[in-house]
């Protein structure tokens, strides 16, 4: 059983009530990750190269499957995450952090903190490093009928940041870390949250990710030359990562 709370206040709680699989409850296979873009027009997922000091506009997407779910969803509930990248550049910004309304249920303020060469995003209470704190990105929109602007759309963009890249060349990494069911026994279900009904009755579905996104800082044309002999000859190397540093880690809420 499920009862659904707070309901007044524009909020539903699923409390599970008794002893049962919960398993059985989450049927279906839910999709997120992240794309590119270096206009806000074109959007690509994977890995995309990049001048020096390059501007990169990104947005994190889920998906609700559409069928092999106990109930049909009626748009995207929610989820909590941390959120990073790898392999920063000393120079490297993270900036413009935003959850699109109406995805932007409950309020929080998100920043940007650097551990090292990693820059994570995340709520600006938790500064713990990645993936150790308590506190996320809380991505989730309101119950339906407390929600003017309630998205029944399927992909949804549930977050945005823009990256730029400093002259370090080499490829940055991206993770996330979502929390995990806290009554599912090992190992962890990943699930993501999607509304059943307006008034608040959710469901859960299996969470299947393909977070290869990664952008490659490339040497500006000409920045590499290679002297060989009279007359000089100059020869541009592209440059190409030989192993991704990125890694796929994932733990739904």
């Amino acid at each position: 059983m499920a009862r659904c709370g707070d309901a007044a206040a524009g909020a539903c709680v699923v409390v599970v009530l008794g002893a049962f699989a919960w398993s059985a409850q989450a049927q279906g296979t839910a999709r997120v990750w992240l794309e590119s873009s270096l206009d806000q027009q074109h959007w690509i997922e994977g890995e995309r190269d990049v001048a020096q000091g390059a501007t990169v506009f990104m947005r994190l997407r889920v998906s609700i499957p559409e069928s092999g779910l106990p109930a049909p969803s009626i748009g995207f509930a929610g989820f909590t995450a941390d959120l990073w990248v790898e392999n920063a550049g000393s120079g490297d910004r993270v900036l413009d952090i935003v959850r699109p309304a109406p995805f932007d249920f409950p309020r929080q303020t998100l920043v940007a903190t650097r551990f090292g060469n990693t820059i994570k995003l995340d709520d600006s209470r938790d500064t713990f490093p990645p993936g150790m704190g308590v506190r996320g990105i809380s991505a989730g929109q309101g119950v339906a009928a407390f929600t003017p602007k309630f998205s029944s759309a399927n992909p949804v963009t549930v977050l945005t940041f823009v990256l730029t890249v400093d002259d370090q060349v080499g490829p940055r990494g991206f993770d996330i870390q979502h929390q995990i069911s806290p009554i599912e026994p090992p190992p962890p279900v990943r699930w993501v949250r999607y509304y059943t009904t307006p008034n608040g009755a959710q469901g859960v579905a299996f969470a299947a990710e393909q977070f290869d996104a990664r952008i490659n800082v490339i040497p500006a044309a000409g920045s590499e030359i290679v002297t060989l002999f009279a007359p000089v000859v100059g020869v541009s190397r592209r440059f190409r990562p030989s192993e991704p540093s990125w890694r796929s880690r994932c733990n739904f809420n």
